[in-house]
């Protein structure tokens, strides 16, 4: 990476930092996009709600929320990367794969769009802070011969054990669970949401204070639309 690009990078994340409770005027239509293999592109409708214009940067990554759009190995390209939403105005944006980079492992596979607003400097505003807001959503890329999932929660497995939760997913897909409770004699523990990759077998430790083993676990797992689906299971 070059010294401009890295510090043009860290100047934003620092102002992202400083400004974390900011609020962006621009909208995602939803959380995630589905992306099959066979399908030219996917598009991805934005939004301004608000009364200014915004710039807008795009890119998709494939590692973590501090990764930079120079450093991503996402096999994909976006229509426009760089793009002004005028007020109250929206725009379908445009993702393409690219064939030969893409992933062909039988299984599903987890990127992430990211959206940067940066509003323009108003008149008169020399001193102000500009804030920069980041939006980031899911996009699911799935190879040749890897189609929607069927019944996915029948596929993770659940059980106590002395640890806490044990959960396995036995499916090509990720299971996305957006919020859950485990309960014990001793009360609950209330687990944020978060997901199991392909094949993934994970820990979800016992609440705290908690002496004996779980009883059961609440929770809503998620779909392609974005929909929560309720469940119990008895332990």
């Amino acid at each position: 990476m070059s010294r401009s690009v890295g510090l043009w990078w860290c100047a934003i994340a620092l102002i992202l930092a400083v400004a974390a409770a900011a609020r962006g005027e621009v909208t995602v239509e939803s959380t995630r996009t589905v992306y099959p293999a066979a399908q030219q592109d996917v598009s991805i409708h934005l939004k301004n709600d608000g009364n200014i214009p915004s710039l807008l940067q795009t890119w998709i990554s494939d590692g973590d929320l501090e990764q930079a759009p120079e450093a991503s190995n996402a096999p994909f390209i976006i229509d426009k990367p760089l793009l002004r939403l005028e007020p109250h105005g929206s725009y379908n944006l445009r993702v393409r794969s690219i064939p030969q980079r893409a992933p062909r492992e039988k299984r599903e596979y987890l990127y992430w769009l990211n959206v940067l607003e940066i509003p323009p400097r108003e008149a008169g505003a020399d001193n102000a802070v500009q804030v920069a807001v980041r939006l980031r959503m899911k996009v699911f890329y799935r190879p040749e011969g890897v189609g929607a999932p069927e019944n996915p929660d029948a596929r993770v497995s659940m059980k106590a054990t002395v640890e806490g939760l044990q959960m396995h997913n036995a499916s090509l897909h990720y299971f996305n669970i957006g919020e859950m409770a485990l309960a014990s004699p001793e009360g609950e523990r209330q687990v944020g949401s978060f997901y199991l990759e392909p094949g993934q077998t994970r820990t979800l430790p016992l609440p705290a204070g908690s002496k004996g083993p779980l009883t059961a676990v609440r929770y809503a797992w998620v779909d392609d639309d974005g929909v929560l689906h309720l469940q119990r299971r008895d332990l």
